[in-house]
Parts: C-alpha cells; sequence; structure tokens
C-alpha cells in the first residue's frame, strides 16, 4: 500500500508540473500573438511592454528575451538592448546571436577586452562564421594585443573572409602596435594586389621608401649621412613624424644631442600626444644623464598611452638606478603584463633581488620563471665567472674603455661625447634619445631582436578608405624606442657590468 501511495503522489505532482508547463506555454502563445499585432501596427513600445510583463512571470523565459532583442533593435536603443543580451546570456549562455551582438555593443562603448571575449566564444560555436573572427581580430586589435590580431585577422582570411580587408588590418596593426614597417608594408602591399584601392595606403608605401634608404646607412654605422638623407626627404615631406624620429635618432648615434633634442621637440609640436617621440625623448635625456626630465618624458607617454610597456620599463631602470627598488620592481612587472620582454625584465629583477635588496626568495621567485631560457643560463653562468676572478684591474679607467672601444668603431671617443654632454646641461638647449636598458651581467651577448611595443590603439584601425584616411590623420608613424643600460650605483657592486641591449627605437628592416 505504501509503494502504491508513493506512486500515486509521484504521478500527481507530474501531471501538475505538465499542467503548469502547458499553461505557461499557452500564455507564452498569447503574449507573442498579442504582441506580434502590435509591432504590425507600428506600436513597438507596447509590444515591448508586454514582454516586459511577461518576463516579471517567467524570468526563464528565452523567447521573451529574444523577442525584446528584436524589437530594441529596430528601435536602436544600445542600453535596453545591452540590458536584454545580458540577461539572456545568464539564461543561454552559448547563444551565438546574443554573443555577437553583445560582442557589437561592447565593441561600439570601447570595452574591447568585453568585446574580444564575446566574438572568441561566439567564433568557436559552429557553424564557423569568418566575420566573427574578424572583429575578434579588430577587438583585440583595439586592447592592444597585437599578435593575437594578427593571428585572428590571418584565421579570419583563410575561413574566407574578405582578403585584402584582412591583409590592410594586419599592416595596420604592424605599423601602430608592433611599429614593425618593413611588416606593415608587406601586407599594405599585399591588399593593393587583392583588389584595395586606397590613396591612404598608397601614401604609406611612398613614405616608408622615403626613409629606407636612411636606415641603410645606420646599419653601416653611417650616421651622418643617414641624418643628411633623412633631412632631404624631410625636405620633401615636412609632417612625417616617422622622418623626425629617425633624424632624432642618427643625430644621437653621432652624439649630436642638441640636435637630436631640437628634433624630437619640433615633432612633439607637430604631433603632442606622439607617445613614441615622448618615450624616445626621455631616452635622450637618459643617455646624457639628465634622469628628472627622464622621468617626466616616460610619464608623460604612459599618461597617452596607459598601455605602452617600453616606457613602464625605462621608468623601471630609471628608478632602479636611483635605488628605489620597489617603484622599480613595480613598472617592470607592468611592462612584463603588457607585453614586454619577460626574460629580460624576470632577469632586471632577478639582479635587483639578489645583489641589490638581498631578498633571496624574491630573487629565487623571478629566477624560476625564466630558469628555462638560454639567455638566463649564460647570464649566470657569465657572472659567475666574473666572481671567481675577484675584483677587476684598476689600471684601466671607466674612460679609457670607452675610448679604445669608440677608437675600434671608428665612433667619437668619449671625450667628444661628454663635451657635447656638458655643454647641452650649462646651455639647456638641447638633451639626447635612449631607453632604459637591461642590467643583466655582461655576457649575455647574444644579440636580441628587436621587440615591439604593445600599446593599445585608442583611434579605430580602418577597415574602409576613409577610415584609413582618418587613422592617417590622428595616429603618427614613429620609431620604437631605444634601451640604455640601468647602471648599478653602489660601488661595491660594480662588479656587475650592465650590458647594452639593441636599439629598442629602430624600426625593423
Amino acid at each position: 500500500m505504501k509503494k502504491k501511495h508513493i506512486i500515486t503522489i509521484v504521478s500527481i505532482l507530474a501531471l501538475a508540473a505538465l499542467f503548469f508547463f502547458l499553461l505557461m506555454r499557452i500564455n507564452e502563445a498569447k503574449t507573442i500573438i498579442e504582441a506580434q499585432k502590435f509591432q504590425r501596427n507600428g506600436d513597438y513600445k507596447k509590444a515591448a511592454d508586454l514582454y516586459a510583463e511577461a518576463l516579471k512571470k517567467d524570468p526563464e523565459n528565452f523567447n521573451f528575451y529574444a523577442a525584446l532583442a528584436s524589437i530594441y533593435t529596430f528601435l536602436g536603443d544600445e542600453a535596453k538592448l545591452k540590458e536584454i543580451f545580458e540577461n539572456g546570456l545568464k539564461i543561454d549562455p552559448k547563444n551565438k546571436y546574443f554573443l555577437i551582438n553583445s560582442g557589437w555593443i561592447a565593441f561600439n562603448a570601447k570595452d574591447y577586452a568585453k568585446a574580444a571575449d564575446r566574438f572568441k566564444q561566439a567564433s568557436e560555436i559552429p557553424p564557423i562564421d569568418p566575420k566573427v573572427i574578424f572583429m575578434l581580430g579588430r577587438a583585440l586589435q583595439e586592447e592592444g594585443k597585437h599578435r593575437e590580431a594578427v593571428d585572428a585577422f590571418q584565421k579570419a582570411a583563410e575561413k574566407g573572409f574578405d582578403n585584402k580587408r584582412c591583409s590592410l588590418n594586419m599592416g595596420l596593426t604592424y605599423e601602430y602596435g608592433e611599429r614593425d614597417y618593413e611588416k606593415a608594408i608587406k601586407y599594405y602591399e599585399l591588399a593593393i594586389r587583392q583588389g584595395l584601392s586606397d590613396p591612404a595606403v598608397q601614401e604609406k608605401i611612398k613614405e616608408y621608401n622615403q626613409w629606407a634608404k636612411g636606415e641603410n646607412l645606420e646599419k653601416k654605422g653611417l650616421y651622418k649621412e643617414a641624418a643628411a638623407e633623412y633631412e632631404k626627404r624631410l625636405k620633401e615631406n615636412p609632417a612625417s613624424i616617422a622622418l623626425y624620429s629617425r633624424l632624432g635618432r642618427a643625430y644621437r648615434k653621432n652624439y649630436e644631442f642638441t640636435k637630436s633634442e631640437k628634433v624630437y621637440l619640433k615633432a612633439l609640436r607637430l604631433a603632442p600626444n606622439d607617445y613614441y617621440i615622448t618615450n624616445n625623448l626621455g631616452s635622450l635625456y637618459y643617455e646624457i644623464e639628465l634622469y628628472d626630465e627622464a622621468e617626466a618624458s616616460w610619464k608623460e607617454a604612459v599618461k597617452i598611452n596607459p598601455n605602452l610597456p617600453n616606457a613602464y620599463y625605462n621608468l623601471g631602470s630609471l628608478y632602479a638606478k636611483k635605488g628605489l627598488y620597489a617603484e622599480s620592481e613595480k613598472n617592470y612587472l607592468k611592462a612584463i603584463e603588457l607585453g614586454y620582454d619577460k626574460t629580460l625584465t624576470y632577469l632586471q629583477l632577478y639582479w635587483i633581488n639578489s645583489r641589490f635588496t638581498k631578498d633571496s626568495k624574491k630573487a629565487a621567485e623571478y629566477a624560476s620563471k625564466i630558469s628555462g631560457d638560454p639567455r638566463y643560463k649564460n647570464a649566470l653562468l657569465e657572472n659567475r665567472e666574473k666572481d671567481n676572478q675577484g675584483k677587476e684591474k684598476k689600471d684601466v679607467s671607466k674612460n679609457e674603455k670607452n675610448k679604445a672601444k669608440n677608437s675600434k668603431s671608428g665612433q667619437p671617443d668619449i671625450k667628444q661625447k661628454t663635451q657635447e654632454k656638458n655643454r647641452l646641461n650649462s646651455t639647456k638647449d638641447g638633451k639626447e634619445e635612449t631607453t632604459p636598458a637591461a642590467s643583466v651581467p655582461k655576457g649575455n651577448t647574444e644579440n636580441k631582436k628587436e621587440t615591439k611595443e604593445k600599446p593599445a590603439s585608442k583611434t579605430e584601425i580602418t577597415t574602409t578608405n576613409e577610415e584609413s584616411k582618418e587613422t592617417t590623420k590622428n595616429k603618427s608613424a614613429s620609431s620604437g624606442q631605444d634601451t640604455p643600460p640601468l647602471k648599478e650605483q653602489k660601488k661595491e657592486n660594480s662588479n656587475i657590468k650592465p650590458i647594452e641591449m639593441p636599439a629598442y627605437s629602430e624600426p625593423p628592416g
């Protein structure tokens, strides 16, 4: 008897649940029919009110959210749409339509991280939509994740999206994000071959050809000749920030610091918000030991673009030089977060904690993050050998070493450089460009390829002719940044010699 009673109760509950379900579906059908009548008569507000009222009674009904999304899309009410999509995704997190539209709303609101997340989720739901992958690239591009953006554009092109738009955006990403002009031109030329007709892009290719000869002269160490070439090209194109950037760099390499500073300052009058020029001006000041001016320039670069990893790395090096190790660590970690060379930066943090703050726990922590990298192993080995050798010989001064080095390379000796520095400091008429480099022990002599910046692009990267023109107006194509060495202040640690990293302000090519 007891078992029969249980079966009876369960049957009654099942029938009640079925009845309730059918009643809800009948009410849903009535609501939809009534709302559609309002829609046909053009009274979208009443239709929306009807669906909203129905949702209060049945808050888990996804069909009502979909109907409301359709109405508010027609009415163009983005605030309501955002609310509808967010609430709808709580019920059905994998609804592709809601994910895509939520991504569009976030993108238009400049919430690029959220947009990228929504587009990424939608791009993984079959059937694969290449346009969604392209929009993922656009969101990553604006978020400052340039290498991931390039991967997305390549994948979109492979899946059948408009090839020339993908190539154009890869070119824009390399130009404005990575500052890799050689690759940028490669993709611009590819976009033109694929059918892109855009005078602004053709102008970019023409401009690149203007500075290519000067860069080849710099590679040969002919900095005076390179400067003359950039000067010549500037007469043809006096508004080119890229040429000003390279001219400033050529003057600096030739130890003409005053001229270098004047060039950078002129460029900043033309493009006050160019964070690369601002960063390189700070690097110039750092090299001639005007540290307050260097710090101010790098802080300004970060203010203009909070996602510029080089400026944080530079500040980390400067604060380490001043003995402000907590501030140094903070800025180094921020540089890593934004995509700067992890091995180089963790190695800096390792040396600071092992040699200066004597925090063995932190030193071990940072070492563990890069222990498998050959650069780390080489640096440790070289430093160990130097420690075993004891103190360096004192019969050769630092200036004499520099003279010997410069005489071999055919560069002006340290006396000439010092005279220029003193003249600059006394007249305050000019200063110099570079960015702090690694304070890893000498011995890591491997030539590392130039690291690329990952700044977030705040002006939308274009996909049409008109947008491309607007981007050209709002962004300046300048070079990257140098990294001067972080020199230890404490005399007792002078046996640790920093190395000069490859010039960070050199655009590849």
